[in-house]
C-alpha cells in the first residue's frame, strides 16, 4: 500500500529539512543555543508530517478493510445463489 503525499506533506518535507540544515549550518559558526529555534522548526514540521501520514495510512486501512469485507459479502452471496 502506498500512501500519496498531497502538496502539503511535500512542503513540510522541505521545511523539515531546510530548517534543519540552516540550524546545521548556524550551530557549526555561533554555536547551538543560537540555532536552537531552527531546531525547533524542523522538529515541529517532522511531527506534523508524520501525523499527516499515520492519519493517512489509518484511513487507508480503514478503506481496504471495508472494501475488503464488501467483496468478501459479495462473493459469499453468490455462493449462496449457485
Amino acid at each position: 500500500m502506498q500512501i500519496r503525499l498531497d502538496f502539503f506533506d511535500v512542503l513540510l518535507f522541505c521545511i523539515m529539512v531546510a530548517f534543519f540544515v540552516i540550524g546545521i549550518h548556524q550551530s557549526i559558526f555561533f554555536g547551538v543555543a543560537v540555532s536552537y529555534w531552527l531546531f525547533m522548526f524542523s522538529t515541529l514540521a517532522f511531527l506534523l508530517l508524520s501525523q499527516r501520514l499515520k492519519k493517512k495510512k489509518a484511513a487507508a486501512e480503514k478503506e481496504d478493510n471495508s472494501s475488503e469485507a464488501s467483496l468478501k459479502m459479495k462473493q459469499s452471496g453468490s455462493k449462496k445463489k449457485s
